[in-house]
């Protein structure tokens, strides 16, 4: 797979994920939500270092993402 590409696909998951964080920060100051948020961050950006060796990591981690936060929506419901 091409490096670039992912880099680049890595970076905008990053930026829709920091967006998120913002949107409910100023929603809800004490969302629970928002502790997960920092950690999906954190693992999405060491994903994308990684990515450098292996250019799928962070397609695989947006994809464990994407399937955790549909639990946690569903557990919230």
């Amino acid at each position: 797979m091409n490096f670039e590409a992912q880099a680049l696909y890595g970076m905008v998951v990053i930026a829709v994920t920091v967006s998120n964080l913002f949107l409910y920060r100023s929603v809800i100051r004490t969302a629970r939500r928002n502790r997960w948020l920092v950690w999906d961050i954190v693992i999405k950006c060491v994903a994308l270092g990684l990515s450098a060796l292996y250019p799928p990591t962070i397609m695989f981690v947006t994809l464990i993402a994407g399937v955790f936060w549909a639990i946690m929506s569903v557990k919230e419901i």
